[in-house]
């Protein structure tokens, strides 16, 4: 589908993505395994698979809408892409960050470069689904969190005990 519609976005939500890396590297490995014929019992016929790898397709068309994501769920981010993450409360699951949302995020993005949270935060989903990030600009200053807010990590006594998301895994 998408080297017949390069434009199509695929966007997976709720199932993380600290997935993706090694997801991605096995699809790889076995496309390469196809295209020499066969696989186990099973033939391709020529022409049968993609001109490129999983991999590239899903760099091109695929996003992944990480709920509640933790720093680890975030550590293959560069090799799935940056500006294919989108952050994700999961509100107004028990899983979510909510009623620990800012610490959440600042437990999670607060080592991270500045352009990389902005881009998760927002920006990604902002020119995915087409927003106008003008006009959300007044609303983000408004209501924050500010980079500077998110920049500060949490003290160990900050940790909330009762949270139900795996964000402070």
């Amino acid at each position: 589908m998408f080297e017949r519609f390069p434009r199509l976005r695929y966007i997976v939500t709720e199932s993380g993505c600290a997935w993706v890396p090694s997801t991605l590297e096995n699809l790889d490995k076995l496309w390469a395994r196809m295209r020499t014929g066969t696989v186990g019992e099973f033939q391709f016929a020529e022409g049968a698979l993609p001109p490129q790898p999983p991999s590239f397709y899903a760099r091109r068309n695929c996003y992944y809408g990480a709920s509640s994501p933790s720093p680890r769920e975030l550590s293959g981010r560069h090799e799935i892409g940056v500006d294919h993450l989108l952050w994700g409360s999961d509100y107004p699951h028990f899983e979510g960050t909510y009623p620990h949302t800012r610490k959440s995020l600042r437990h999670t993005f607060h080592a991270m470069d500045r352009h990389e949270v902005r881009a998760i935060l927002g920006e990604n989903a902002a020119r995915l689904y087409g927003f106008e990030l003008g006009k959300l600009e007044p609303l983000a200053a408004k209501f924050g969190p500010r980079p500077e807010e998110i920049a500060v990590p949490l003290a160990a006594d900050e940790f909330p005990r009762d949270a139900g998301t795996m964000a402070f895994a």
